[in-house]
C-alpha cells in the first residue's frame, strides 16, 4: 500500500515529524488538496510550520512561492527562515499553485476555509432501543456524501461516542481488533471531561468509511458519568472540546446515553441541535416531560440549544400503535419540534448491514429503506437550516 493511498483513507500525523516529511512530501500535498485540511510540522515534538491548504494564505501579505521539488531539497532550511522570517510560501507544482506553507501560529480561521460553524447536533432519546446509533451512523454517512455549499466540498463529518455501551463505535468496526486504541479511554472523550488541558482525542477512521472520522467510546467511559454530575462544571468541557474541532468539520454528530446522567448532558450542552429518535413505542415518548426540563439546564452551557426534530423508527404504518405515536408526535408535541417522514421497520435490512460493519445504503442501496433514509437527510438539514 503506498503512502498517497494511506493518507487518502486515513489521517497522515499531526503533528508530522520534520524529519519524515522529505519522503513523503508528494502525498501530504495531494492530501491536503483532497480533504482541505492542514498538517502541522513538528521538530522534536515543538511545532515549527503548517502545510495548508491554499485558502489559509492570509490576504494582502506578501507571499513567497517555492516549487515542490526545491521545497523537498531544501526543506530543513526553508522551515527555519519561514519560522525566522514569518513570511507564508505559495507551493507549486510546474507552475500551479497547490498548498501553502505557514507559520504554526497562524489562527485556525486563517487555516480554513470554511465560512460557517460546523453543524452541531446531539441524538438523544433516554429511554433505551429507540435507534440513535443507527440514525448517527445512517445519516452520518448519508451527509458526508452531499456536498457542502460553502466549501464545494463533500461534508468533513465527525462522530462523537459518548455512550459507555459503544454501540456506534461496535457498529463502525473500531473494536473488533483486540489491539485497537478505541479499547483506550485515552482515545475517548473522558480525560479531557475530566481536565480540559488535556491533549484533545485524535480521532480515528472509520473501518469501512474513509469519509467518516470517530471520536470512540468503551466502557471505561462510564467511570466518567458520576464524576461529572458530582461536579456539574465539567458537563462544559465538551462543549469546549468540539470549539478545538472548529474548521476541522462540517458537521458533528453525538451519539449520546440513554439517560439523563453527566455524559448525556456534556453532549446536549456541547450542541445546538437535538434529534429525538422514537421507536413507535409510548415508551419512547412518555418522559418527553422531562425534555424541556433538561434542555433548559443544558442552555447554561449551549445557549441555542434545542430540540429539532423527532425521527420516527422502526415504523410499520400498518399496526395501529405505531400509526397512533406518529399522530401523537405530529398532532401534540410539533410544539417542541416537528416530526420527520418515519423510518420503516426492515430489522433484516438494518440487522445484515450492522453485521457487517457497513450502513444500508451501501449494503442494500436499491432498499426502500435509502429512500426513506435520504428523505429523512434532507428534512433534517431543512430543519436546521442547512443545505446540501
Amino acid at each position: 500500500m503506498t503512502n498517497q493511498k494511506r493518507f487518502t483513507h486515513e489521517p497522515p500525523p499531526n503533528p508530522f515529524p520534520l524529519s519524515d516529511i522529505r519522503a513523503q512530501l508528494p502525498d501530504l500535498l495531494d492530501y491536503i488538496k483532497a480533504t482541505q485540511h492542514s498538517v502541522t510540522i513538528s521538530n522534536y515534538g515543538t511545532p515549527v510550520a503548517r502545510l495548508a491548504p491554499l485558502s489559509a494564505l492570509p490576504p494582502e501579505q506578501p507571499t513567497r512561492s517555492i516549487a515542490v521539488r526545491k521545497l523537498r531539497d531544501n526543506l530543513t532550511a526553508t522551515v527555519w527562515e519561514l519560522h525566522t522570517h514569518r513570511e507564508p510560501y505559495q507551493i507549486t507544482h510546474y507552475r500551479d499553485p497547490i498548498a501553502a506553507l505557514l507559520p504554526v501560529d497562524l489562527s485556525d480561521s486563517q487555516e480554513t476555509p470554511m465560512t460557517t460553524p460546523a453543524l452541531r447536533i446531539a441524538i438523544w432519546n433516554e429511554s433505551g432501543g429507540s435507534g440513535k446509533t443507527t440514525i448517527a451512523v445512517e445519516i452520518g454517512y448519508l451527509l458526508a456524501q452531499r456536498t457542502n455549499p460553502a466549501t464545494g466540498a463533500a461534508n468533513r463529518v465527525l462522530l462523537i461516542d459518548t455512550d459507555p455501551q459503544g454501540s456506534l463505535t461496535r457498529r463502525l468496526g473500531l473494536m473488533d481488533d483486540p489491539t485497537s486504541p478505541a479499547h483506550r479511554l485515552s482515545t475517548t472523550v473522558g480525560n479531557f471531561l475530566n481536565d480540559p488541558e488535556e491533549a484533545p482525542p485524535v480521532p480515528m477512521t472509520a473501518t469501512n468509511f474513509p469519509e467518516l472520522h470517530v471520536i470512540p467510546s468503551n466502557n471505561k467511559l462510564s467511570k466518567i458519568d458520576a464524576t461529572l454530575l458530582m461536579n456539574d462544571e465539567d458537563i462544559g468541557n465538551l462543549r469546549k472540546l468540539l470549539d478545538q474541532f472548529e474548521g476541522q468539520y462540517d458537521i458533528i454528530l453525538i451519539d449520546t446515553p440513554p439517560s439523563r446522567g453527566g455524559l448525556a448532558r456534556a453532549a446536549l450542552s456541547a450542541v445546538d441541535h437535538i434529534l429525538i429518535p422514537v421507536n413507535s413505542s409510548m415508551k419512547s415518548i412518555e418522559n418527553f416531560n422531562h425534555v424541556l426540563e433538561v434542555v433548559a439546564q443544558c442552555r447554561r452551557f449551549s445557549p441555542k440549544l434545542q430540540v429539532s426534530a423527532f425521527v420516527v423508527t422502526s415504523y410499520n404504518k400498518t399496526v395501529n400503535h405505531d400509526r397512533e405515536v406518529l399522530q401523537i408526535l405530529t398532532e401534540h408535541y410539533n410544539a417542541i419540534a416537528p416530526t420527520t417522514s418515519p423510518i420503516t421497520n426492515r430489522k433484516a435490512v438494518f440487522n445484515d448491514a450492522m453485521i457487517s460493519r457497513t450502513v444500508v445504503p451501501c449494503w442494500k442501496p436499491k432498499d426502500p429503506a435509502v429512500q426513506e433514509l435520504n428523505l429523512v437527510t434532507d428534512q433534517l438539514l431543512s430543519i436546521m437550516g442547512a443545505t446540501a
